[in-house]
């Protein structure tokens, strides 16, 4: 099995569009400022600073929309992560201990709980070391990941993700799939 699971564009596209209309309406204003008689500097650097946001908000959305890479692969041998922020990589199904899906931050994210997070830990630098912990004392989830950014419905995502783990048997403790 291989499933690649992409992120929404339509966010993308209204900051993109957003960021343009903002980009419009700052440039012009500075174009008028520097024509006026009274030329005030602060106000000038404030419009160049308003330009520069807005440009960056553009780029950012226009090299989201031109991403191709899938946020989730979902594969036999477990989950392709590129949607978190810490961007895991490969979670093996066997590594899986929980998936559940939970309002946090104001949106509906999937939480993986694994049998260790160290591999985790150890990808999480400054901020996100805090944020890490905060996470897993509050959820007890090492991977968390914002469905509504993803390209497909959570609860399809959810039972999907739950029938491989509960592929997963053991016996004597050597992992044997069905």
């Amino acid at each position: 099995m291989h499933l690649e699971i992409h992120r929404r564009k339509r966010p993308y596209y209204f900051n993109m569009i957003l960021g343009g209309i903002g980009f419009y309406v700052t440039f012009t204003s500075l174009v008028f400022q520097i024509r006026a008689p009274q030329f005030n500097h602060w106000y000038t650097l404030l419009l160049v600073a308003a330009v520069a946001i807005c440009c960056l908000v553009v780029y950012k959305a226009l090299k989201q929309i031109a991403n191709k890479m899938p946020a989730l692969i979902i594969t036999n041998e477990g989950l392709v992560d590129q949607a978190s922020p810490l961007k895991v990589g490969l979670i093996k199904w066997d590594e899986i201990v929980e998936c559940k899906l939970k309002q946090y931050n104001g949106y509906l994210q999937l939480m993986l709980t694994l049998d260790d997070n160290s591999r985790v830990e150890a990808l999480a630098s400054g901020k996100q070391q805090k944020y890490l912990s905060k996470v897993l004392r509050v959820n007890n989830a090492a991977v968390i990941i914002n469905t509504e950014q993803l390209n497909c419905k959570p609860k399809e995502l959810l039972e999907l993700i739950d029938d491989q783990i509960s592929d997963q048997v053991y016996f004597d403790d050597h992992l044997i799939v069905n």
